[in-house]
């Protein structure tokens, strides 16, 4: 094959190539989405594959090309035209040599209708599907050009590879100072919540300022002139796209939050005196809402917005954001909705009163243990105050009228603790249900007694009630520091007042009377008040900060008679709310002091779960295994401790045992041995109790035997 029939047709190829670069110019492939370079771009390659493809065996231009027109067919109008272009060429082919005019439209065929592909399997799949199409086309094509055009072609190539390199290098850089930027402002961001959980507003301001700063760099480092090569590079062209709108959407998100912490003035919202200014409380709920409202529209954008065809690293760093995005938007929503509430909470539209329950867990009660004294908070114009102090005992004598003690509801109450004492049908509670009315483990119902209790009792209406216990407490004399109580020389302090009430006050009250212990724990809680009450500088955010890991253990509850407030502590999870187990894979244990002592101290249980689930049918048989320990001494403390009501020996545990479960209960057992437990429903909870008394230093071990179903659909998650 001589030179000559290696040269091109220059003038046939050369209208075909004309003809192709104004078709190109109007095709709908945006390899990079910016219409300039995405144009130029488009014709560059389709004027190379046809110009080189001009040279490409017909037996490799056909099944090729074809390819492309079957999948294309998704626009018929391309399909079909791209599919005609090929038969014409294998025609052709039968009856001589195609002509390279012929087989230059065919190869610009291919790769103008690989533009028109749809998306194979997700973003970018079908322009590499197209890029492999024009690969095969020029690779080979190329070599049946002269030699001179081969030379040509491959200084091109060269070229081309060298400005993609240098092009890939200042990208990736833009992109790895960026990502750079984007990791400090996620920890900035994260210390700013840390310190705002801490109390410190001028930290977590600091932090916010920061963050919006190295935010502020991302944009800039994507933007510097190395990071704008990063445009013409199809696909990374759109994620830097994305990445720069992201980074000053969240820029500006940060800047809102800054903005609101600053306008809000939490650092300066104390309670001096006794007394909060109630305007710059209710100052605080407009800032919050414009962070709420810009929160929301940075998850829209990362919910709605999102395009399918992020490359990983940035993907995740939405995932990532969005995660945060939703964690602190339930937060800064809950925010608003307290500082909407906190001035009628803090007495601005009339006294506000709070009963205070003090419970102690060493004498059991389903709730966590029982009342031993009470107190009645005052607020009025911001103003707090510690208005009555008491002994449960108080309020025994102050219900001492059967009318006193006639509860109305909650139903639910009534129907499963009627027997136990609490009445109920016009029938009066027991003279000593102050002492037992946390007999449920449903705080809102246990509330409700409560409040309607304490009312008949005293003639005040309670507008909210407030229980806490000795770990309660511990967070409030971290605030506090020391405070010292009659009847014990050491200070109680965060650190000692849970073991003191809990478990070393029996002993050194232990040649002492009941009347002393009692009026000690008395003491403890109301000096804690006093001291807090009389602080006179209180952070409320600090109190918050104290308060928040008690609070989600269980040991402060609140509820409200007002359903806003009510509504409130049920989304921050204050509200002690039992009702409907979370999935039928629940289960809970409480415990009820039947020997009226204080043995419960000394009560160990240990709880082991075992469950099989059946792949295929999603029923699920398990069993719960609970072991009580009874560490009692049996001698050595006072009667009222360790003693009983029953006659039964000194340090005898007598205990009913509740087990409550989202799946049905089938089958007890104690010591491998059935046996019969009074069983039913409760608030949407199946359970099974009975009670039982243990020496001292003695054990049993209690087995439930469990059935239910599952959502095999959904991952199998256990709630205790």
């Amino acid at each position: 094959m001589n030179e000559r029939t290696l040269k091109v047709s220059l003038a046939p190829v050369a209208a075909v190539l004309a003809c192709v670069v104004v078709l190109a110019a109007l095709s709908p492939g945006a390899p990079t989405g910016h219409t300039v370079i995405d144009l130029l771009e488009r014709v560059a390659l389709v004027g190379t594959v046809t110009w080189i493809g001009s040279r490409t065996p017909t037996m490799v231009l056909i099944p090729t090309v074809g390819i492309v027109g079957a999948l294309a067919f998704r626009e018929p109008s391309v399909g079909v035209g791209v599919l005609v272009v090929v038969a014409i060429l294998t025609v052709w082919e039968m009856r001589s040599n195609a002509p390279d005019a012929l087989r230059a439209a065919v190869a610009a065929a291919g790769v103008l209708g690989g533009f028109h592909l749809p998306e194979i399997g997700g973003f970018g799949r079908s322009a590499l599907a197209a890029a492999l199409i024009a690969a095969v086309i020029v690779g080979f094509g190329w070599r049946r050009h002269g030699p001179d055009a081969r030379r040509r072609m491959r200084r091109g190539a060269i070229v081309a590879a060298a400005a993609a390199g240098v092009t890939l290098v200042g990208a990736g850089l833009s992109f790895w100072l960026a990502s750079m930027d984007a990791g400090a402002a996620r920890r900035q961001m994260r210390q700013a919540i840390e310190s705002t959980n801490a109390g410190s507003i001028d930290e977590a301001t600091l932090r916010l300022e920061r963050a919006k700063s190295s935010l502020d760099d991302v944009q800039a480092s994507l933007d510097r002139p190395w990071g704008w090569l990063g445009n013409v590079i199809p696909v990374v062209a759109q994620q830097r796209r994305v990445a720069i709108d992201l980074a000053g959407e969240a820029a500006t998100t940060v800047g809102t939050a800054l903005d609101a912490v600053q306008a809000a003035d939490l650092g300066n919202l104390k309670v001096a005196d006794g007394k909060i200014d109630l305007i710059k409380v209710a100052g605080v709920a407009a800032p919050m809402e414009r962070l709420a409202n810009a929160i929301d529209q940075l998850q829209g954008r990362l919910a709605t917005e999102r395009p399918d065809w992020l490359l990983p690293p940035i993907d995740r760093a939405m995932d990532q954001a969005a995660v945060e995005m939703d964690r602190n938007h339930d937060r800064v929503l809950n925010l608003v909705d307290a500082a909407k509430l906190a001035p009628d909470f803090l007495g601005a539209s009339g006294e506000r009163r709070i009963f205070l329950a003090f419970l102690t867990p060493s004498e059991a009660r389903p709730l966590g243990g029982h009342m031993a004294n009470y107190g009645e908070l005052l607020l009025k114009d911001g103003k707090l105050q510690l208005d009555h102090f008491g002994r449960a005992g108080d309020l025994i004598t102050a219900s001492a009228d059967p009318a006193t003690r006639i509860i109305s509801g909650p139903q639910s109450y009534l129907d499963r603790y009627g027997v136990f004492g609490a009445g109920g049908n016009g029938t009066p509670a027991g003279p000593d249900w102050w002492l037992d009315v946390t007999i449920s483990p449903d705080f809102p119902s246990v509330a409700q007694v409560m409040s309607e209790m304490y009312t008949k009792a005293t003639g005040r209406i309670v507008d909210d009630v407030l229980a806490i216990d000795p770990s309660a407490l511990a967070g409030l004399l971290e605030i506090t520091g020391p405070v010292t109580a009659n009847g014990i020389a050491e200070p109680l302090t965060g650190e000692t007042v849970v073991q003191l009430l809990e478990h070393d006050q029996y002993a050194k009250f232990g040649r002492q009377g009941k009347k002393e212990r009692v009026e000690f724990l008395g003491d403890a809680g109301q000096a804690t008040f006093d001291a807090l009450l009389g602080r006179r500088r209180l952070d409320p955010i600090s109190l918050v900060k104290h308060l928040a890991k008690p609070a989600a253990q269980g040991h402060l509850r609140l509820w409200s008679s007002h359903t806003d407030a009510q509504a409130l502590y049920e989304k921050v999870h204050i509200s002690g709310d039992f009702a409907r187990p979370p999935t039928p894979a629940s289960f809970a244990l409480t415990t009820l002091n039947s020997g009226a002592n204080k043995t419960d101290a000394f009560l160990q249980r240990t709880v082991r779960y075992d469950a099989t689930i059946d792949d295929a049918t999603g029923k699920v048989s398990g069993t719960i295994e609970v072991t009580l320990r009874n560490d009692s001494p049996a001698d050595g403390l006072p009667a009222h401790v360790i003693g009983n009501s029953v006659g039964e020996p000194p340090g005898t545990n007598r205990t009913y045992l509740t087990l409550y479960s989202g799946d049905k209960i089938s089958s007890v057992q104690i010591d491998n041995a059935d046996v019969v437990a009074s069983a039913g429903t409760e608030l949407g909870w199946n359970y099974a109790e009975r009670r039982f008394s243990l020496a001292p230093g003695s054990s049993t071990t209690i087995h439930y035997q469990i059935s239910g179903t599952v959502d095999r659909s959904q991952p199998y998650q256990l709630f205790i």
